[in-house]
């Protein structure tokens, strides 16, 4: 049909141009039988050539071998992976047709076909191209194909066997009470009521994730489960927590790990590819060092004196014992009574700091000693309650702790304050002191204005001591080994012993090093 549109198409373009060009019929008709002859004769020698091309290209392919070669973009990965085949024919036909077999179980007919793996699996890829006379090639390849691995998480915690936090504040000792009584119910009803104290606070417990993912995935997904011991609630129901926490770095909060016992964390991550790995610890909550020490103590005084009431005749145990619960059950047990005499005498015991933004520089002996003197008739109380104290210590062999309660009875004005040193040259650990150093030297002062005596011995020293001094700077000499002086980098060891007209000691020693 084109050959025939093609004849007609030029034959009106002939007769156009034989109606311009000539004017004699004899011309006109001789131009149309030349032009006619010359279109059949193109149109003959087109065809022919064709079939001579045809020909020629299954002559040229006769006896050789037609071949394939398959390429792809990558040849391994983590499921799902995309791989876009293609594939170069060598000696090929003009029409040929392709037979992809991806090796898990999907075919394609597509020439550059592009295929996604989602099987854990070493894949044979194959190809067959076939022609329509029948010729074919292959060609294969292998395509190694692998699940994404889960990350592995690993936990970093603070301590194993943390203590909790205890200050000597009474949200800390209403914690402390709801924790200790009924197996922790108490501070789990007043978590739920949100009326327990410190509920902002934060712990000293802190956790961070360790993470390794094989294909460098992102994590998505940070989830903790904090599991405190069991609590029983009332109709002996077991009740077991969970606190949940995200991200890769947590601090737990203080009411989640108040109470003492065994602790359960699990870490749960996600990667990106959906994979996740769980880890689990253990670690225990102890009672603080300071808060064991503390009641310990207590108990311990609680114990000697209501013994030492037990000792006195039947007629007087009633007042004793009046006095006993007033002064000591209500301020050594957990009990809420009288919680301002509790407050100062653990305050006394405690000497710590305040908060400086409500209290500057003051402890809270200073805040003690200002109510006591505010308050005149409770000093008589307070120190028979010392008195006591320092006796039963002093009668278990605890002459150190009876010592340490006469400082704190100085410092909240109970009793005559002893001497203070300053100014001690050389100091404490100081070096590099010349050899020719003359003397050492302190100072020493009475708060009150009493006389005291001053001894100063050590090494090299001539030893001296001052009877019935007063605040002032004292000094004794060296006597030197040699005309160099001291001795070349050796270590000097000086002693400074003061005792008070009331027969309170302070005792030091002090040390520096001579240079060469």
């Amino acid at each position: 049909m084109s050959y025939k549109l093609f004849i007609l198409k030029q034959l009106k373009q002939i007769i156009m141009i034989r109606e311009k060009m000539f004017k004699n019929k004899k011309q006109k008709v001789f131009f149309s039988v030349f032009a006619t002859l010359v279109i059949i004769f193109s149109i003959f020698t087109v065809i022919t050539f064709s079939k001579i091309s045809a020909l020629t290209e299954k002559i040229d392919n006769k006896g050789k071998n037609m071949s394939v070669k398959i390429f792809a973009d990558k040849k391994s990965g983590y499921t799902p992976f995309t791989v876009n085949f293609s594939s170069i024919l060598v000696n090929s036909y003009k029409k040929m047709k392709y037979f992809w077999d991806f090796g898990d179980g999907t075919t394609s007919n597509n020439k550059n076909p592009r295929h996604t793996y989602h099987i854990n699996a070493s894949c044979t890829c194959k190809l067959l191209v076939k022609s329509d006379d029948g010729v074919e090639a292959t060609d294969s390849m292998n395509i190694i194909s692998l699940y994404n691995q889960a990350p592995r998480v690993s936990i970093l915690i603070s301590s194993t066997t943390p203590q909790r936090d205890f200050k000597f504040r009474p949200s800390y000792l209403i914690l402390r009470w709801g924790t200790k009584k009924m197996g922790g119910r108490n501070l789990h009803y007043m978590k739920n009521l949100s009326i327990a104290p410190l509920s902002s606070e934060k712990s000293n417990i802190d956790v961070s994730a360790l993470v390794e993912d094989p294909e460098k995935d992102e994590i998505v997904s940070y989830k903790w489960e904090l599991r405190p011991p069991v609590i029983t609630l009332f109709g002996m129901r077991q009740y077991y927590p969970n606190h949940v926490y995200t991200g890769k770095n947590v601090t737990f909060d203080l009411l989640d790990i108040y109470q003492i016992g065994k602790y359960d964390l699990v870490l749960t991550v996600e990667d990106a590819a959906g994979n996740i790995d769980v880890e689990t610890i253990s670690f225990k909550v102890e009672e603080n060092s300071l808060e064991s020490q503390t009641y310990g103590m207590l108990g311990y005084y609680k114990e000697q004196w209501l013994k030492q009431f037990s000792e006195i005749p039947a007629i007087k145990k009633t007042v004793a014992g009046l006095i006993g619960f007033i002064l000591y059950r209500n301020i050594i047990s957990e009990k809420t009574s009288f919680p301002l005499i509790k407050l100062i005498f653990m305050a006394i015991l405690s000497s710590l700091k305040l908060p400086p933004e409500e209290y500057g520089n003051e402890t809270m002996l200073d805040v003690c000693g200002q109510f006591l003197d505010k308050y005149e008739f409770l000093k008589p109380v307070t120190k028979k309650l010392f008195d006591n104290m320092e006796m039963i210590l002093i009668k278990n062999g605890k002459e150190k702790e009876s010592d340490i309660l006469q400082i704190i009875e100085e410092q909240i004005g109970l009793d005559n304050n002893r001497p203070q040193i300053k100014d001690q040259f050389p100091g404490v650990d100081d070096i590099n002191i010349p050899r020719l150093c003359p003397f050492v030297s302190i100072n020493v002062t009475d708060k009150e204005g009493d006389i005291f005596n001053v001894t100063i011995s050590g090494d090299y020293i001539n030893n001296i001591t001052y009877n019935d001094v007063t605040n002032n700077t004292f000094n004794a000499i060296f006597n030197y080994p040699t005309t160099e002086g001291l001795p070349s980098r050796e270590e000097i060891i000086w002693n400074v012993r003061i005792i008070d007209r009331n027969g309170k000691k302070i005792e030091d020693t002090y040390k520096f090093t001579t240079f060469v």
